[in-house]
Parts: C-alpha cells; structure tokens; sequence
C-alpha cells in the first residue's frame, strides 16, 4: 500500500449509508491525528477524513480503515525523536542537476 488514501474512490459527504455508531470513527481519528505530529505523509489523510467526522458514513469509514493498513504497512516512516539534547536538523537530497532541461552549458 503506497498511499495512505485510496486514489480511485472520491469520497462525498452524502454518499453511502450512515454508521451505526459514528463514535468508532471519530475516536480512530482522534487518535490518528495525534499520530501527525511524527507521520506527516498522513496530514493530508487526516485533514481529508477529518471533514466527514460531523456524519461519518461507510465510504468514509472505509477509507479510514484503508489508512490504517496503510500505517500498519509503513510502521517505519515518519519522524524519529531521540532522547538526546543534540537537535541538528539533517536533511537529504538527492539532486539530478544533468537532468534539467533548463540549464544550459555555458
């Protein structure tokens, strides 16, 4: 699973039945958003989902359920916080400058 949300499915707000008991959603994504804070490949899942928790219905809650597979898939991505007091920030790149067509020799 490569994305947290299900691309082929548009989820609407009026479409599909009503929960049964919408505080089951609501509290899963609670407690998702709280995961945010060290997996931001799931803030635009998280914010997406978040608009439906007035009236979740199954579509939306299918979706949710897709998104946890996806985090159970992916247990190693995200922010890793040490306990050290050494709090450098270290970023990667990895850039293929031979490939932009707008450079030219000179």
């Amino acid at each position: 699973m490569s994305c947290p949300l299900d691309l082929s499915h548009k989820l609407i707000a009026e479409a599909g039945e009503f929960l049964d008991d919408p505080s089951i959603y609501r509290r899963g994504m609670g407690k998702i958003n709280f995961l945010t804070n060290t997996r931001p490949d799931l803030a635009f899942a998280v914010e997406h989902l978040s608009q439906f928790i007035q009236s979740p219905r199954v579509p939306h809650y299918n979706a949710f359920l897709h998104m946890l597979r996806y985090i159970k898939g992916q247990p190693d991505f995200g922010i890793l916080l040490h306990r050290n007091s050494d709090y450098t920030l270290q970023a990667y790149c990895d850039s293929d400058w031979a490939a932009c067509s707008h450079i030219e020799d000179q």
